[in-house]
């Protein structure tokens, strides 16, 4: 946790907001293969709308060896939640506990 994201989105290509990962939980869904994540955003001037199609990069600033990677396969868009952000790895992520 904590690795800095960058999150651009569709309808503001000019802007980017500035975050970091709060969350990562600690169980894989068996059925999905998924693993939630979680980083918040200040929205104050609401120009960010739900359903919005956004690209997330995630640094990884400690450069580790040892990562999980999720290939794109693995990615299933869920039908009765939001949608999911697909990553962009800027550089491996680490999963710790």
């Amino acid at each position: 946790m904590g690795q800095a994201v960058n999150i651009t989105v569709a309808g503001l290509p000019n802007r980017v907001f500035r975050s970091r990962i709060e969350l990562i939980d600690s169980v894989v869904d068996p059925a999905t293969q998924r693993v939630a994540v979680r980083a918040s955003l200040a929205n104050s001037s609401q120009e960010l709308k739900p359903g919005s199609f956004a690209t997330v990069q995630i640094f990884d600033d400690r450069q580790t060896r040892n990562a999980v990677m999720i290939p794109q396969s693995a990615i299933v868009e869920p039908v009765d939640q939001p949608p999911l952000c697909l990553c962009r790895m800027v550089l491996p992520l680490k999963l710790s506990k």
